[in-house]
């Protein structure tokens, strides 16, 4: 088997409820990806949930890291441990990704001008925490870039 493009690191603790969505909007992505599905590999880095999670990983044929450390940064980190892919990508599992997206990151990264970006997305599960982080992003967000070239 050739090594994938990209690993898509999923951090999860207890998702049991919003994974399957975000590995639905996953595998229409694949299935959408000119380079074909096999391209993408998932991973879900398992924070030692107490529900479902990694069991419904397996079965949608995801690979499982579990993770013990109760740390995000640590969990995204096993994940990609894990990866094989040329190219690691992120995705928080109360999310889910727009049909073209790894076809996008590929039109970008073609033109040698990006080492790292993100996307908008569409999420599920929205907290003060998340809304603070919000309101402190969003202006930078609509910048066309950060920095001269």
């Amino acid at each position: 088997m050739a090594t994938p493009t990209y690993s898509l690191v999923i951090p999860a603790f207890n998702e049991q409820s919003y994974l399957p969505r975000l590995l639905d909007s996953v595998d229409i992505a694949r299935e959408q990806y000119l380079q074909g599905s096999a391209a993408v590999e998932v991973i879900v880095a398992d924070n030692k949930s107490r529900d479902d999670t990694a069991r419904i990983a397996r079965d949608r044929g995801c690979r499982v890291a579990t993770i013990e450390k109760r740390c995000i940064a640590a969990v995204r980190n096993g994940g990609a441990a894990l990866a094989i892919g040329d190219i690691l990508c992120f995705v928080d599992a109360d999310m889910r990704i727009h049909p073209d997206t790894f076809n996008a990151i590929d039109a970008a990264m073609k033109t040698e001008k990006y080492v790292a970006g993100a996307t908008g997305v569409t999420m599920e599960n929205l907290s003060p925490g998340i809304l603070a982080a919000m309101a402190i992003m969003f202006p930078w967000y609509g910048l066309p870039e950060w920095a001269p070239e």
